[in-house]
């Protein structure tokens, strides 16, 4: 009996000795592909967001924060996405929204309103700002395709965490992709003051999904005399993939013409 349970022993530290090999093995590049593959296999999600934005011009008169709290069920099979949003924002009272878009039609109304309205398709990335496009229903690694050899790999406790401190030049490269290159335009006389511009992505190491995307960014922008300072924080955490029961959606709002 000592005989086999040695034996046992010994296979179980072996299989372990070729796991951790077989992770070590794995660069940043390695997991961020995979999760790529990975996030083509998901058809259920649900998530939870938090997007802060600060904006600071020179006159502290005008310094304004906002905060969007966002609950979110996306399924595939039908397409359909409900979100809650809590939203708060500097000198006004916070106020909440629900969202339904189904297929491609959105609908939405106020915590006060009792009819839904149906509204533009980009009411939602309008109103978040450009980068909930990327991280709703899921994260769109797409974003960071040109700085995935950037990335630095940690391995955590489910899986791996990849981290990327951008430069400058990184960060103006950056704003091009998220706003488009008709909307990043910079000052030639400007001055672009880095504090932070810092992401993680964790990735999950049995599914490869993205389960937390992390985003700080704090800059300061500088024409002559003015100045404008910019601060935005993302934290989106994921859960229950393909694992959402069915969204019940109201009468209303699938079958608006009645």
């Amino acid at each position: 009996m000592l005989r086999f349970s040695v034996l046992g022993a010994i296979l179980l530290l072996l299989t372990a000795c070729t796991q951790v090999n077989a992770n070590k093995s794995l660069t940043a590049e390695d997991v961020f592909e995979k999760a790529k593959e990975a996030s083509d296999k998901l058809e259920d999600v649900q998530a939870h967001f938090v997007i802060e934005h600060l904006s600071a011009p020179i006159d502290p008169e005008q310094k304004k924060t906002t905060k969007y709290d966002i609950q979110s069920v996306y399924t595939s099979q039908p397409t359909v996405l409900h979100q809650k949003a809590r939203i708060s924002q500097t000198k006004t009272e916070p106020w909440e929204a629900e969202f339904y878009r189904v297929d491609e039609r959105l609908f939405g109304k106020g915590d006060n309103e009792q009819d839904w309205d149906e509204l533009p398709s980009s009411s939602l990335s309008d109103l978040f700002g450009p980068i909930y496009q990327y991280v709703n229903p899921t994260m769109d690694l797409t974003l960071f395709d040109e700085f995935q050899d950037e990335f630095e790999l940690e391995p955590v406790d489910y899986g791996y965490a990849l981290s990327l401190t951008m430069t400058k030049d990184q960060f103006k490269q950056f704003s091009q992709q998220l706003l488009g290159p008709e909307n990043s335009n910079v000052d030639d006389k400007a001055f672009l003051l880095v504090e932070r511009l810092e992401f993680e992505i964790i990735i999950d190491r049995n599914t490869f999904f993205v389960t937390d995307f992390k985003m700080l960014t704090d800059v300061t922008n500088y024409v002559g005399r003015d100045s404008h300072r910019t601060r935005q924080k993302v934290n989106a955490t994921y859960s229950y993939f393909n694992d959402v029961e069915a969204i019940q959606v109201p009468d209303k709002v699938r079958n608006p013409a009645k």
